[in-house]
């Protein structure tokens, strides 16, 4: 697992991320995962590639990302593809152009936990920060 703990713990999870043509959005989303997810928290980053013509590829390269899977179809597919490979007791499926929060993480913890004792396997949704330039948008994710 790409982890910012040495050791495994009971809180491991796996995020999923579907893209396709990204270069403007992803290191930020990467970047906000490694900068965000609490040290309690053992982690890997699943990247599916369905199909990129740009460079982003190259940066999940540059930002060694060793998860970068590739497949085609619709995004379900690929969301698919990355869930059969996880390691993580939880999967947390998010898209390549977003950017978790502070408020995020600081209740992320508390939430795996109560999740995992109810037996949920699967997140999604949650606090984050769209990097899209629509104000519509914007406001759509707002928590």
């Amino acid at each position: 697992m790409n982890s910012k703990s040495e050791e495994k713990n009971d809180l491991a999870v796996s995020f999923v991320i579907p893209v396709k043509n990204e270069e403007r959005h992803i290191a930020t989303c990467i970047n906000s995962i490694r900068r965000r997810c609490p040290a309690e928290i053992s982690y890997e980053i699943i990247v599916v590639d369905n199909g990129s013509t740009d460079s982003t590829v190259r940066i999940l390269n540059d930002l060694r990302v060793s998860n970068i899977l590739y497949a085609s179809g619709r995004i379900g597919a690929c969301r698919n593809t990355g869930a059969h490979v996880a390691i993580g007791k939880m999967l947390i499926f998010i898209d390549g152009d977003v950017e978790l929060t502070h408020e995020w993480s600081a209740g992320i913890a508390a939430e795996l936990k109560r999740l995992e004792q109810e037996g949920v396997r699967e997140i999604s949704g949650s606090w984050y920060r769209t990097t899209m330039a629509s104000p519509i948008e914007r406001h759509w994710f707002e928590p």
